[in-house]
């Protein structure tokens, strides 16, 4: 598959496509955190709830795809931001991770 470094209006439509598609990411993570939060504790569960634990790994897997993908386009910039927002979301996963484990 070729970069489409010659053709800006193609490299610029594939980083909107990606940008798009990260958003809607993000807003599928923020309604269900949100949706967890206003469901409360049940105290009959048994089993802990680890829902926390996979939105942020599927966040940080999101973000080093997204990140893949700006390093294929040659834009730097967006790609560290990317792998940053990668690791931190990575951090919040093991923290989460970390409260679940009782």
């Amino acid at each position: 598959m070729e970069r489409p470094d010659d053709d800006w209006f193609a490299g610029g439509c594939l980083v909107a496509l990606v940008l798009l598609l990260e958003a809607a990411y993000l807003a599928l993570v923020v309604f269900s955190l949100a949706l967890q939060g206003l469901g409360g504790a049940d105290p009959e569960r048994v089993a802990p709830d680890r829902t926390e634990v996979w939105l942020w790994c599927g966040g940080a897997a999101a973000a080093l795809f997204f990140g893949a993908v700006f390093l294929w386009l040659r834009r730097p910039w967006a790609a560290s931001v990317q792998l940053f927002a990668a690791a931190w979301a990575a951090t919040l996963a093991a923290a989460a991770w970390q409260r679940v484990q009782t």
